[in-house]
């Protein structure tokens, strides 16, 4: 897939994301960053930087390579080998073909999450992923699994994320 459709987005808005959706952190960190820029004077983007610096992630999430992009469902693959530590997940598989497998169990309700999974969908955070140089048109989904599982158990076709464009190992 071309990158045409890409469209930058300031680290700043994406690491204010990262810490509200990713980190579980909701608005309470951003809030008091905010006010602390407001005291100091230091701009919110160095801080919730330095925030995101203690945090023990990635290189990707300090750097200014993300992009919003709609990607098509069927090409997302799984990047972590586990769901919230409740389920087994094979690392490189789709997504959709997960969800074909675990439709029943979904259904039925014996799977983890069955309920959230079958609720109606919502406007929902984007996932996070990274397309690798060589694999074009493979998305790999490092923070959203619940969501994209969400999304393809109510069979949607793409959807809006934000796609980390620099090298990492996978």
């Amino acid at each position: 897939m071309s990158s045409d459709l890409d469209t930058p987005i300031s680290l700043e808005v994406f690491h204010r994301h990262f810490i509200e959706t990713h980190k579980k952190a909701n608005t309470a960190v951003v809030d008091e960053l905010e006010r602390r820029a407001a005291r100091t004077s230091e701009p919110i983007g160095t801080l919730l930087a330095e925030y995101l610096e203690c945090q023990n992630l990635s290189a990707a999430f300090r750097e200014d390579k993300w992009f919003v992009r709609e990607v098509p469902v069927i090409a997302c693959y799984i990047a972590h080998p586990d769901l919230h530590c409740l389920c087994k997940l094979t690392k490189g598989d789709r997504f959709v073909d997960f969800v074909n497998d675990k439709r029943e169990q979904i259904h039925s309700g014996v799977f983890p999450y069955s309920l959230k999974i079958r609720a109606p969908l919502t406007e929902m955070p984007k996932p996070i992923v990274w397309e690798p140089d060589t694999d074009l048109g493979k998305y790999y989904v490092f923070d959203g699994q619940l969501r994209l599982i969400r999304y393809c158990y109510h069979s949607g076709r793409s959807i809006e994320v934000f796609i980390y464009r620099g090298k990492i190992a996978l």
